[in-house]
Formats: structure tokens, C-alpha cells, sequence
């Protein structure tokens, strides 16, 4: 596999540069199956993150996917600083499943703590999925408030 993942990372370079000449910069979103080890031992991830040019590719962290995985998001900010520019904020319930921001177990406070290491300006709310009879836009209220909760429309004004 690392033979795709050396094309994978050079793809990604070639195309962050395109996009530097367009005014834009390229951030490649993660899911959890980019920090499961390959036949090689080798995280996907953690391969684009060391063989990709900070200047052209840069990563979206999308924290539900992190936790999903088993990884530590702050782990990644410290290991890779300032490679994080935007996030993914979504929360997990006790069945690993979608869950309104502030209504699971991930712990925002101690990720919010250490966006400075991680290089976010940005980050996005998304609600892939709703159970248990919550309706979208319910959960959206309910994300908003987790918000401010954590302290996430501070660090944007």
C-alpha cells in the first residue's frame, strides 16, 4: 500500500498547488478508516500528514471520526502543529452513533483547549445522522447551545 499512499500524497500536493494558483488552499478531511494501520503498520493519516507540503496540503479534523477511530485529537495537534485549519464538530453518544454537540462523550473542553497548537480558523458543525426521534433541526439547536457551552463562538469573534 504505501506505494498508493506515495501517489496518494504526491496527487495531493500537485493539486494543493493548483489551488494555491487559484487564491485557495486544499484540506483533506479524515474519516476513521485513514487511522486504521495498513498491512505495513502505517496510518494513512498520519502518511499524508508526513509526506504532503504544509504549504500546499493542510487537514480538516473531523473530531467524531478521530474518536471513532480511537485517536486523540490533541495527540495529533501536538505530533502535527498547525496542520489542523478547520474542524469537523460533531459529538458521539454511548453507541458510537451521531449525537448534537455537547449531548456525548467527546471531550470538546480539552480539544478547544489546545486549538492553538492545532491551527484552526475555522470549524464546521455537521449532524450526519439523527436517532432516537430528535429532528435535524432540533439537533441544530441543541449543537448551537453546545457551542457556547464549550466556548466555540468565542474563539470566532
Amino acid at each position: 500500500m504505501k506505494g498508493s499512499l506515495d501517489d496518494f500524497a504526491n496527487f495531493l500536493t500537485e493539486l494543493g498547488k493548483k489551488c494555491e494558483k487559484q487564491g485557495i488552499q486544499l484540506l483533506y478531511h479524515n474519516h476513521d478508516m485513514e487511522l486504521k494501520p495498513d498491512e505495513n503498520g502505517v496510518k494513512p493519516l498520519d502518511y499524508l500528514l508526513e509526506h504532503t507540503d504544509p504549504k500546499y496540503v493542510n487537514f480538516q479534523m473531523d473530531l467524531f471520526w478521530m474518536t471513532r477511530a480511537n485517536a486523540d485529537p490533541v495527540a495529533y495537534f501536538e505530533k502535527y502543529p498547525g496542520r489542523f485549519k478547520s474542524w469537523h464538530v460533531k459529538d458521539m453518544d454511548e453507541q458510537d452513533r451521531f449525537a448534537p454537540v455537547g449531548k456525548g462523550k467527546i471531550d470538546f473542553e480539552r480539544i478547544l483547549a489546545n486549538r492553538n497548537k492545532s491551527g484552526m480558523n475555522y470549524f464546521f458543525v455537521e449532524q450526519d445522522r439523527v436517532f432516537d426521534g430528535l429532528k435535524p433541526l432540533e439537533a441544530i439547536r441543541i449543537s448551537h447551545q453546545g457551542l457556547k457551552e464549550f466556548g466555540f463562538d468565542k474563539i470566532m469573534q
